[in-house]
């Protein structure tokens, strides 16, 4: 049948029974399931998609879909095959690449998956390569995010050179899995992060050890706080550094802070890495000895730098200490704050090691904030604040004190620093709250400057075989209104003597003696000023004062019937009571004046403060003068005991008496005694006695003493006599002692003499006689 036009459809509404509409139906029915169109138009002006355009359709949307999972795969990383040169390679993915002369290649769009490359060399690979391109950006990002070698920043360059790895040289504890919340146990990521920093490697002995065993790597920053339930072992050359510590402040703020949230009584919460000679670590030891360095006993733990970082104690701290450092030579800690103020008995603990430095850093603990245990060398302490719990230890449990021999009460009290073999250096310290503040046993060479001290209750200094110069600061409220804290315990013997500077302090007491030196060592003391007037001294024999008077090259000493023995003497206000004690505060070198109060007797005794008897102890190149009233002569008794007088023992020196009423009291003449040792001076070498407007008699004409004696030692006198009144004595003598003879001259003007003799005179060499 032919063909007829097709009609003009109506707009009439669907269903439509008009012919034209149905003749027109069936001709886009037919185009909708034959036509090769992708779309037809219905009778309404409607565009609708033909059997054709749905096929069409869903083919495209079914390679979206794949591509799209293409891409997924792509974007979920790509796999490494290998060197082109190990192949043949199958790729089974389209994630899947190669490297050929250090360019990475994967399947180009164009090849199907499970091409197989043809060879290894580059003659194959210049046919493979048309099934290759080259890799995309998608193989960078998952470079750029990977931590293997040579990966991550080892792809990014510098315009200075190098790469952004090369130039990154710090870690944190959160690279490896801390959180740093305070809560959280870091002890596992914090270890790791130090041996991260460094790797230190036992190298088969000590020696190889400390010369190869280290490797530096990166600085090791904090800006966290890190809670730990072990020790933390610090490995050598370990640069760790906070954010911010918090001095004085709140340990709940949040700054850096290590939080060492467990208990052992006998271990430190940090602890340098040293080995021993077997490779072990040497864990809780805090006492090597001297040489253990030098001799390669254990391995050195040199050149640590910490600070910025504060210490605080976790609900279950109970330590002995808070840093053990042992042969950490040239070791620096900076700006830390260690305060746990009941549950750690030590702050920091040094053995064996020299020439580092604290500097501005805080420690508070229970019982001693800083030990110093054998051959710590040279290592300074600058502008630190020690501060233990005021009053005696209040951790029983804790009795691992540094040594004071001979001292066991005075070793175990609490101490801002206590050390023993060590030769430290302190400036511009505080220390605060503790029995002793510094105790150090065998301190050689060690020094202190500007050391601030507060509720220090016992001693300031308590020194033992010690070496050292002190220059304190300032002191506040020791011991309370009584100030009964002294300033120096020193012991030991005369070769290790020490010397304070108290020039520029505000130390004063009139309740104690500040300086007590119970052995043979000597403490030199400098003063300015009269300030030393205001206080006793007990030790006067072994208490050197290089400032006794106001006028250059004169130490005066005043004695008084109303003084005290345990005074200084060096002013009339805090006189010394007997002519021993004067004797004692005498100086060579100097014009030693002895003035002794006008109107009143002052007694002696028979034995010096010391112990010695007076023919026992000489007093050798001094000059000595003792001074009365021209008005009212003050009178001197010379003491005895069993016929020993309570004289003077003179030495290469002289002696002058001017303006005293002298009383000799030998009540015997018959004991050995009296007849070898009776006498006012006792004289040994070469000697000037004189008297000037002095009356001298023998308590007993029939017991007559004599004026000058050698005292068991050979001698030589020149006696000089002024305007003096002598009687019932001999002047000389010389005889009957081992032997030896005195020689003497004797000259006179202006005297008077009753029952008086010369003496012995087998020893005369001139003598101008007695009228």
């Amino acid at each position: 049948m032919a063909e007829v036009p097709l009609p003009t459809p109506t707009q009439a509404p669907v269903p439509s029974t008009d012919i034209r509409n149905a003749v027109f139906a069936g001709a886009k029915l037919d185009e909708e399931v034959t036509g090769t169109g992708e779309f037809y138009t219905d009778r309404l002006g409607v565009k609708r998609l033909t059997n054709t355009g749905r096929n069409n359709q869903f083919d495209a949307a079914q390679l979206d879909r794949a591509n799209r999972f293409e891409q997924f795969l792509l974007s979920s990383g790509y796999v490494f095959l290998g060197d082109y040169e190990d192949g043949p390679f199958q790729f089974s993915a389209r994630n899947q690449y190669i490297r050929y002369n250090n360019q990475y290649y994967r399947l180009n769009a164009a090849t199907n998956v499970g091409f197989t490359t043809t060879g290894t060399d580059a003659t194959s690979f210049a046919n493979d390569v048309t099934h290759f391109v080259l890799m995309d950006g998608d193989t960078l990002r998952q470079n750029l995010g990977s931590s293997e070698e040579g990966m991550g920043g080892s792809l990014v360059r510098l315009t200075s050179g190098g790469t952004v790895q090369q130039a990154i040289k710090w870690v944190t504890p959160e690279m490896f899995g801390a959180v740093g919340d305070g809560v959280a146990d870091d002890s596992d990521a914090l270890q790791a992060a130090m041996n991260a920093c460094v790797d230190f490697v036992w190298q088969g002995n000590v020696s190889d050890t400390d010369y190869h065993g280290a490797t530096v790597k990166y600085y090791l920053m904090l800006p966290g706080r890190y809670r730990f339930t072990r020790t933390m072992i610090i490995p050598p050359y370990l640069r760790m550094s906070g954010i911010a510590q918090s001095y004085l402040g709140d340990p709940a703020n949040n700054f850096t802070k290590f939080i060492p949230d467990f208990s052992m009584q006998d271990g430190y919460a940090f602890e340098s890495l040293n080995f021993d000679q077997t490779g072990t670590h040497t864990a809780k030891v805090d006492s090597y000895s001297a040489s253990a360095s030098d001799r390669r006993e254990i391995t050195r733990c040199p050149g640590l730098l910490l600070g910025n970082f504060s210490v605080v104690a976790g609900d279950n701290t109970s330590l002995k200490g808070i840093f053990n450092f042992r042969l950490t030579h040239g070791g620096v800690l900076k700006s830390i704050c260690a305060r746990i103020t009941t549950k750690a008995a030590v702050g920091a603990n040094l053995t064996c090691t020299w020439n580092g430095a604290f500097r501005d850093c805080i420690f508070r603990t229970a019982t001693i904030s800083l030990t110093m245990r054998n051959n710590v060398t040279t290592w300074l302490f600058d502008n630190c604040y020690f501060q233990t719990t005021q009053g005696p230890n209040p951790l029983p449990w804790f009795t691992d004190f540094p040594e004071f021999y001979g001292y066991s009460t005075r070793q175990a009290w609490t101490a801002c620093v206590a050390g023993s073999w060590s030769s430290p250096h302190f400036k511009d310290c505080t220390l605060e709250n503790s029995q002793n503040g510094y105790r150090l046993h065998r301190c050689q060479g060690g020094s202190e400057h500007g050391t601030y001290f507060e509720n220090i209750e016992e001693e300031c200094y308590a020194l033992m075989e010690c070496v050292m110069s002190m220059t304190p600061g300032y002191f506040y409220n020791n011991k309370g209104a009584a100030a009964t804290t002294r300033m120096v315990f020193l012991s030991g013997s005369a070769a290790n003597s020490a010397s304070i500077d108290m020039t520029n302090t505000n130390y004063f007491s009139q309740t104690v003696d500040p300086y007590n030196c119970p052995g043979s060592s000597k403490l030199v003391v400098k003063h300015a000023g009269d300030m030393r007037t205001r206080m006793k001294i007990a030790s006067p024999d072994k208490v050197i004062f290089n400032c006794f008077s106001r006028f250059t090259g004169y130490c005066d000493v005043y004695v008084s019937a109303s003084g005290d023995d345990s005074y200084n003497g060096y002013s009339s206000s805090y006189p010394v009571k007997t002519l021993q004690e004067a004797l004692l505060r005498c100086k060579p070198n100097y014009k030693n004046r002895i003035y002794i109060a006008a109107g009143q007797t002052v007694s002696t005794t028979t034995y010096y403060s010391d112990g010695l008897q007076p023919n026992r102890k000489f007093f050798q190149n001094y000059d000595i003068q003792v001074i009365g009233d021209a008005t009212t002569r003050p009178t001197l008794v010379i003491g005895e005991d069993a016929g020993w007088l309570s004289g003077i023992g003179l030495r290469d020196g002289r002696i002058s008496f001017s303006y005293i009423n002298i009383t000799l009291t030998l009540s015997s003449s018959t004991s050995d005694a009296a007849t070898a040792f009776g006498g006012l001076v006792y004289v040994y070498g070469d000697c000037n006695v004189s008297l000037n407007s002095c009356a001298i008699s023998g308590s007993d004409v029939t017991y007559p003493p004599f004026l000058v004696s050698p005292a068991q030692y050979p001698g030589s006198v020149k006696i000089s006599l002024n305007a003096c009144a002598l009687s019932n004595m001999n002047l000389v003598q010389g005889a009957g002692i081992s032997g030896l003879v005195l020689a003497y001259i004797l000259n006179h003007a202006s005297c008077t003499f009753s029952s008086v003799a010369e003496g012995i005179t087998a020893g005369k060499i001139y003598s101008r006689a007695i009228a």
